[in-house]
């Protein structure tokens, strides 16, 4: 203890009052016996003032950074401090007497805090935590809704991976469409009653469905906006403590919708066949044979829109008559990202779909020059995508042979009625719409992913549409009159 002491008092009687000068001037020393460094140059070194104990300058020998600082206790705690001041030269210089400019000055003013139990450095963190939580507070009250939707587009991520356009499209359309004069406000002026009116309007102008997707789309970004600004340590969420769509549906119930129920009737699905099969036979131009053909497959395989109308030859096997719907496509320049539930699924075709296929392919091959295998099976010249989706006239044609009008979905809906009037199973059913299982027998048993398990099931359909075909236009024969008898 008495030699500590005494080097102690060596050392202080070798500090001087610092000057800049003197600071300027400095120069680490060098190790001294018996360190294993002795007559190696420290790589960096202290001058101390002699008259305010604790207040130095560091000198680092590597970067010549001139550094002041202060070493003291924090009164009450037995907690000694080392706080860095600031670079001499850098807006740092000794004599001026300001705390805001001379170092010494400000040391002094630090080691007053130190002597009053406040610990500089502590205090110094809180503000900064405290500036920087009202920062983070005024940026989340100034996000607007359409800058929430495009950060709700980059970083949003289901179990399948990024937002697909489709619904990216959707989205957008709400927030630019339904609520464009909301997109360029903050989201956190946004409250449970602004919500609710919202709905009331899209409501009230005989939209109930699309109020309630409004809604549920508004609830997303809402929540989105909630963890963009969360705080980063606790969690706690900086604006919309609570969700106001999930206030608003609170007090307000989304409108009941009814599941459509559309369909072609059984009696009538013979003389839509015939009428397809007619059309492409007869059809004036390419596009609207392709229309009939794509039609006809959506009624034989139960095919989503789509994901049918996107098919490419390459999807096609026509030696082992299947047909590939699938799950993901990375390059979407088609608009086509895969199927709905991201399930690759192939299916195996009839005899009459594959003579259909074989067909069109023959005359796909026959016309292009290039790789025909990256042609579409159903090539269109729309301006929006480059395949059949919507042959309305066809379609107008089709309403009135079913007595009602009737959607490219409604065929799905016929494929179901057509499935049990020739009795497939149920999980047969299931794995041909490429529906998710919803039971442990489903997904765990009934999932043969082969499809020649589902051949009997689809030439089964064909035979049962084909033979439907044949009672109908036999009844528009008309027979030839008798010979009266006597």
């Amino acid at each position: 203890m008495r030699k500590r002491m005494t080097n102690e008092s060596e050392e202080k009687d070798e500090r001087k009052r610092l000057t800049n000068v003197m600071v300027e001037k400095f120069t680490c020393g060098y190790f001294k016996p018996p360190s294993k460094y002795a007559g190696q140059q420290k790589s960096q070194d202290t001058l101390w003032d002699s008259e305010c104990a604790g207040f130095g300058m560091r000198l680092s020998h590597k970067t010549g950074t001139r550094t002041y600082i202060l070493l003291h206790r924090v009164r009450g705690t037995g907690k000694e401090v080392y706080i860095t001041i600031g670079r001499h030269g850098d807006g740092w210089r000794l004599g001026s007497g300001d705390p805001q400019f001379d170092p010494r000055a400000k040391a002094q003013e630090l080691k007053l805090k130190m002597r009053a139990g406040i610990n500089p450095v502590e205090q110094q963190a809180q503000e900064l935590a405290e500036k920087r939580a009202r920062e983070a507070k005024d940026a989340a009250l100034a996000t607007t809704l359409k800058e929430v939707m495009e950060d709700y587009f980059l970083h949003r991520r289901t179990k399948h991976g990024p937002l697909r356009t489709a619904t990216k499209d959707d989205i957008r359309r709400h927030v630019e469409g339904n609520m464009s004069e909301w997109q360029d406000q903050p989201i956190a002026n946004i409250t449970r009653d602004t919500a609710l009116a919202k709905h009331v309007e899209i409501t009230d102008r005989g939209a109930p469905s699309q109020a309630n997707a409004c809604m549920v789309y508004l609830r997303a970004l809402c929540n989105h906006a909630r963890e963009m600004h969360a705080d980063k340590t606790t969690g706690a969420y900086t604006i919309l403590a609570v969700n106001p769509v999930t206030l608003m549906f609170k007090r307000r119930k989304p409108n009941p919708e009814k599941p459509r129920t559309g369909r072609i009737p059984l009696d009538r699905i013979g003389a839509v066949w015939s009428m397809l099969r007619k059309r492409a036979v007869d059809a004036p131009r390419e596009v609207d044979r392709a229309a009939a053909d794509w039609i006809s497959l959506v009624l034989l395989m139960g095919t989503r829109k789509t994901e049918s109308g996107a098919l490419r030859v390459s999807d096609i096997d026509l030696e082992a008559k299947t047909m590939h719907l699938r799950g993901e496509v990375a390059d979407a320049t088609d608009g086509f990202e895969g199927v709905k539930n991201h399930n690759d699924l192939i299916l195996p075709l009839s005899e009459t779909m594959a003579q259909i296929l074989e067909a069109r392919i023959a005359a796909i091959r026959g016309d292009y020059s290039g790789d025909a295998a990256t042609q579409y099976l159903f090539a269109s010249y729309g301006a929006k995508r480059p395949y059949v989706t919507d042959p309305r006239a066809l379609f107008t044609t089709i309403s009135k042979l079913a007595g009602r009008r009737i959607s490219t979905h409604d065929l799905r809906r016929t494929y179901e009625d057509i499935c049990k009037a020739v009795k497939v199973d149920p999980d047969e059913r299931r794995l041909l719409f490429n529906h998710a299982a919803s039971d442990v027998h489903g997904a765990a048993y009934s999932n043969n992913p082969d499809p020649e398990m589902l051949r009997p099931a689809v030439e089964a359909i064909a035979k049962y549409v084909t033979d439907a075909a044949l009672v109908a236009e036999s009844k528009n024969v008309l027979p030839f009159p008798s010979k009266k008898t006597g």
